[in-house]
């Protein structure tokens, strides 16, 4: 398993019947390893590469294959990234607040799951005519709402959005930024990163549980997704899980997530290259709909361009660039 160049020692050394001390349990006690052993840096680089092999082989090479890759590692994924499905029966919601005028109605409702202690709220802005479903919006905390609490106005870049026909919807929450958990309280968990869900994490699942809300309220509705700023890599992980949005639009902020050193600053979870990482998730989105807003110079856009054509899905892979958030509503 190690690829070690010589067979398995067929007489081992017995144990003592009587143990001295603690390093008298290693393999090698004195500390010295044999002048043929693999050492541990390259043992880790040895994983990597199997990790890496093992997934290329796993990648779809034609349309009819492509079934059995997203049924396995939508799975993986959400695995990996402790992701769990709301079913049906699971999902709660309760509508706080609803306002309405001849034009437009404004709901605020708060989504949970039973048993869990999850608290997602839903900010929806509806028009008089619905002809393009439903987009949920993911976006940072700081950029507001989607009506003024003071003048009552929607934001200038959220009116083309409605005048085209959108329910326009927003998550908030942990995947807003609203929601944190303070570092200070992080640090005091046990194995934090093997039992807990950090603040990125949580943020994916909030947009989770959103769009199967969504999706389950209204089934026949067409449902976009469209993460932006540093929300677009949460988004992309969500979408890919769920494979409820239609269309799904996310930014990567002039960042590479095809990058391992840099998606492991964005995301640092433990053995998401072993699923395929960033590109999974993309070649999931890929099925229907999907934009890459910004990214960075040095990503690898032909990798995805010819996974697209490899599966018949070039049409569905989009590369664009948003200088202004205003230009949105155009992109959509």
């Amino acid at each position: 398993h190690l690829k070690a160049e010589f067979p398995p020692i067929s007489e081992p050394e017995p144990v003592p019947s009587e143990i001295k001390t603690l390093g008298d349990l290693r393999v090698f006690p004195d500390g010295m390893l044999p002048e043929a052993a693999i050492h541990g840096r390259r043992v880790i680089d040895n994983w990597q590469e199997a990790s890496e092999k093992a997934f290329t082989r796993m990648l779809p090479g034609s349309a009819a294959e492509f079934g059995s890759f997203a049924s396995t590692f939508r799975h993986k994924l959400a695995l990996v990234l402790q992701l769990d499905l709301p079913a049906p029966g699971e999902l709660l919601s309760v509508v706080e607040k609803e306002t309405g005028r001849s034009d437009l109605t404004h709901t605020r409702t708060v989504l949970g799951r039973q048993g869990k202690q999850d608290r997602v709220e839903l900010e929806s802005l509806t028009p008089a005519a619905v002809k393009l479903g439903t987009l949920l919006l993911v976006y940072p905390e700081e950029w507001g709402g989607l009506i003024d609490p003071g003048s009552g106005e929607v934001p200038p870049w959220v009116g083309p959005l409605l005048g085209k026909g959108y329910r326009v919807c927003r998550v908030s929450g942990y995947a807003s930024g609203r929601l944190s958990i303070p570092q200070r309280a992080w640090d005091s968990y046990s194995w934090p990163w093997a039992y807990n869900r950090d603040n990125r994490l949580n943020g994916i699942q909030d947009i989770l549980t959103a769009l199967e809300y969504l999706g389950q309220a209204r089934p026949d509705e067409p449902l976009t997704l469209a993460g932006l700023s540093h929300c677009g890599l949460w988004c992309a992980f969500a979408g890919a899980v769920s494979g409820r949005a239609d269309r799904v639009l996310a930014d990567l902020e002039w960042r590479d997530p095809g990058y391992e050193g840099e998606l492991l600053s964005l995301l640092p979870v433990g053995s998401i290259r072993r699923v395929g990482d960033f590109r999974t998730a993309a070649l999931l989105l890929m099925q229907q709909g999907l934009v890459l807003l910004n990214p960075a110079e040095g990503f690898d856009r032909a990798w995805y361009e010819e996974m697209g054509r490899k599966l018949g899905l070039s049409g569905n892979l989009v590369f664009e660039e948003m200088d202004n958030i205003r230009r949105l509503a155009g992109l959509l």
